[in-house]
């Protein structure tokens, strides 16, 4: 089990060039005040998990991992929304079928919940179009996944 809270933010009052972001002044800057907390950095993440040797052959595994929610580069005022944090279960097993070899399997978004691993401030009509005014991005996490794979120990 492991958990961590990160409490890293600004010491000192400036301005920052973020000329994406809805409260910019003339000049693209916004101001950050002593105590913002730094983008794309959670303040809390919890990481656990727990193995089971089933049989001498067979073991399997389950890893639970939380991550709360992070501002978006660019927002290094804090003014908008947080991306949300998020949830997320993972499965493992192996069956050893001799000292030597072993079969894989791995499960990973066990519930395929939907996050975001990060965001930033951007010109969304210049990518996607005139209709499209938020200059939030986001960068969707990974879906759920499986895989199966053979280990030699030689």
């Amino acid at each position: 089990m492991n958990y961590t809270y990160l409490q890293a933010s600004f010491q000192d009052n400036f301005y920052s060039h973020s000329p994406n972001h809805p409260t910019a002044n003339d000049e693209g800057n916004i101001y950050v005040e002593s105590g913002d907390r730094l983008p794309g950095i959670p303040v809390d993440n919890f990481k656990t998990g727990l193995d089971w040797q089933i049989t001498p052959k067979l073991s399997a595994g389950l890893t639970v991992v939380y991550q709360s929610g992070q501002f978006y580069r660019g927002d290094e005022s804090n003014q908008l929304p947080k991306i949300p944090g998020y949830a997320m279960v993972n499965l493992r097993g192996e069956y050893r079928v001799t000292d030597r070899f072993a079969i894989l399997v791995k499960v990973a978004n066990l519930f395929d919940t939907e996050y975001s691993s990060f965001g930033l401030l951007g010109q969304a009509d210049e990518v996607l179009g005139d209709a499209y005014l938020d200059p939030r991005f986001a960068g969707p996490g990974a879906p759920l996944g499986g895989w199966i794979g053979l280990r030699m120990t030689l």
